[in-house]
């Protein structure tokens, strides 16, 4: 694994640690940690998908 996959990889991780730690905060709605995790999940699939981490 090289400095690409690590960096989107830290990248999804700070952005869920973010939601994380505001979940049920106010926002224009509401952070919420799970949907984050489904979106770091999609993107992570599509980048899997399309050879990024092999």
């Amino acid at each position: 694994m090289g400095w690409p996959q690590l960096t989107i990889i830290s990248f999804a991780a700070i952005g869920v640690g973010i939601n994380a730690a505001k979940h049920g905060h106010q926002r224009e709605g509401k952070h919420s940690l799970w949907i984050a995790l489904v979106v770091v999940a999609a993107e992570m699939y599509v980048l899997h998908a399309g050879g990024f981490f092999g």
